[in-house]
């Protein structure tokens, strides 16, 4: 237990500090059971810690699926193919505007450029007031890593959006 690094399990966050907390209740009663008399007070205390970890294990157990069929409104995970323009000079590189009406704003987005199939990653930070269509303002900067031959301003791509505060492992 001296080895452990505890700020890298922390990291994972609840699994984490359940892991902890049941290796330290685990450490506790093999610590307890070493001696010639354990005490029954002790013994109590460290029953009652466990049954708090089990607790705690339930909880992470339950929290993604609670989320997941009891929580708001899910992302459609699906691919959306819509139309893109080369157009936001003052976004900056690796951000794109969205319309405000769809629900992938403040997420991750994995753009494909329907003719040259190149992918980018950029960050939906601002939207737009669409009307008819719905597309994304991309820069220029970004429009070429697409592929986009120089002076092209619009083409059609796909776009898969991240759960909220994750991103794409490319």
């Amino acid at each position: 237990m001296d080895n452990l690094d505890v700020v890298s399990i922390l990291k994972i966050g609840l699994p984490g500090l359940v892991f902890l907390l049941s290796l330290l209740s685990y450490h506790l009663l093999t610590n307890e059971q070493e001696k010639a008399s354990p005490s029954d007070r002790m013994l109590k205390s460290i029953k009652q810690f466990m049954f708090i970890n089990i607790l705690l294990a339930v909880l992470t157990v339950a929290a993604p699926v609670v989320d997941r069929y009891v929580g708001g409104k899910q992302l459609d995970r699906g691919i959306y193919r819509i139309s893109a323009m080369s157009n936001g000079d003052s976004l900056g590189k690796g951000y794109v505007a969205v319309c405000s009406s769809v629900d992938y704003v403040n997420r991750y987005l994995l753009v494909k450029d329907s003719a040259s199939g190149r992918m980018i990653q950029v960050f939906a930070k601002t939207v737009l007031p669409c009307v008819s269509e719905i597309h994304i303002s991309l820069t220029p900067d970004d429009a070429s890593k697409l592929g986009w031959p120089a002076g092209t301003t619009s083409s059609e791509v796909e776009v898969v959006p991240a759960e909220v505060g994750q991103m794409f492992v490319l």
